[in-house]
């Protein structure tokens, strides 16, 4: 769809609109959009840089993006920013899930970038930057592909600071990071 075609306000508006494979197309612009946890198959897609739409975390809490079993959700070129907030990770796949991070930017007090837990995940040209210990975890069997990931840690502070952190058979492969 063209631009201002079927336009909605809200993220969490397009997404309870959608139906099973629709794009949902993310104008310039700053949005915020608390915990939620997506049940249907979509793509999340922002205009290219340097017009990326910046998604900030409206409320504290454990995860703020959730990807329920047997769901497909892709996100790209988005900016998620957790500043002022607490969350535990900004993407979340349950078992089963699967979803691809393309060309985004996590940041600011989130302790997992992205957590994937029996999951198959693809991170591609993401920048992570401030993540309070964890760009990308996986673990339980998960599988994750992450190709040119940069990564900056959040600095001096008491907690531990990984690129990437592995678990519990999970299967991960580097690329160009």
């Amino acid at each position: 769809n063209g631009p201002g075609v079927n336009a909605l306000r809200t993220i969490s508006a397009a997404v309870a609109k959608a139906v099973d494979g629709d794009v949902i197309n993310i104008a310039s612009g700053t949005y915020t959009l608390g915990t939620y946890s997506f049940s249907k198959n979509i793509s999340l897609v922002g205009e290219s840089a340097p017009n990326r739409p910046i998604i900030n975390f409206g409320s504290s809490g454990p995860y703020w993006l959730q990807v329920s079993s047997a769901i497909t959700v892709d996100f790209e070129n988005l900016i998620f920013d957790g500043s002022g907030k607490s969350a535990a990770s900004a993407i979340f796949f349950y078992a089963n899930s699967s979803g691809t991070i393309n060309n985004c930017e996590i940041k600011n007090d989130i302790e997992y970038g992205i957590y994937n837990r029996g999951g198959t995940v693809y991170v591609l040209d993401t920048t992570m930057q401030n993540v309070g210990r964890t760009g990308c975890y996986a673990r339980d069997d998960s599988e994750t592909i992450i190709k040119n990931l940069q990564y900056t840690g959040k600095g001096a502070g008491d907690r531990l600071d990984y690129a990437i952190e592995i678990r519990d058979n999970a299967r991960v492969d580097v690329q160009d990071s």
